[in-house]
């Protein structure tokens, strides 16, 4: 039994619609933790500053350690860039979305547009920004 051609068009309006959703998502958790990670940098290098200034030697010398600790979570996991991937992706999927919505009348329409949503899909897992030391191949055997 297959199915007709509105319903395998609807569902596939559903899973881009989904996988669109998702990408704001991972979007929005990057672009928040970015944020929250250059913030709290900041504030520890004004508080490093602060401290030294006013002779508070040990007080500066951890608030050091924790600006070069939040320096290297935010290199290492490199959220500012993956935010803007999965905007981009997001976006994608909106439009795709949309050309699912209103421009697939014929079987070849649906599987061209099936076909862009596996390739959107295998992009997202292939390209995928990595932090320093997290690209593919930097481990050795």
């Amino acid at each position: 039994m297959s199915m007709s051609h509105v319903a395998k068009t609807d569902e596939l309006w559903n899973q881009i619609d989904s996988f669109q959703v998702f990408q704001w998502k991972n979007y929005v958790r990057n672009r928040r933790l970015g944020s929250l990670l250059i913030v709290c940098g900041l504030l520890l290098s004004v508080g490093t500053t602060a401290a030294a200034f006013l002779e508070y030697t040990q007080i500066a010398v951890f608030l050091g350690l924790g600006t070069t600790l939040f320096i290297g979570v935010r290199e290492a996991f490199n959220f500012s860039e993956k935010a803007e991937f999965f905007c981009e992706i997001h976006g994608q999927a909106k439009n795709l979305r949309d050309q699912v919505r209103f421009c697939v009348n014929s079987e070849a329409d649906f599987n061209a547009a099936f076909d862009a949503l596996q390739r959107l899909r295998q992009r997202v897992a292939r390209d995928i920004p990595k932090g320093k030391g997290q690209a593919r191949g930097a481990r050795t055997r």
